[in-house]
């Protein structure tokens, strides 16, 4: 398992145990967890991402911390775009995502 997924396995751990909240680099910061469909493996996948609001919409941002390629997850929700997403509220959100596409 990389360092990432490691890290990943922790939060996903403690935001479950603890009713949405998290400790270390990501404390008092808003966290969800995506459950996705993998684009390749067809597996249910669930990743820990930070996120914002745009009204009552939940905004992340897939900048794979500023590298010059999208993470896993984008791929994943491009190929199956049905997810659920868990807020640090625990409140539930199924359905398709809107990808919205900023110039470079």
């Amino acid at each position: 398992m990389s360092e990432l997924q490691d890290f990943n396995q922790r939060v996903i751990r403690e935001f479950r145990a603890n009713q949405g909240r998290v400790s270390g680099q990501l404390a008092n910061m808003p966290v969800l967890l995506l459950t996705m469909t993998g684009a390749r493996s067809g597996r249910t996948l669930t990743t820990p991402l930070v996120y914002t609001t745009d009204g009552d919409r939940l905004v992340v941002i897939a900048s794979f911390a500023g590298a010059p390629k999208h993470p896993a997850w984008y791929h994943n929700l491009l190929a199956h775009p049905d997810s659920e997403l868990i807020s640090c509220t625990l409140q539930s959100y199924r359905g398709t995502p809107v990808l919205l596409f900023l110039p470079a």
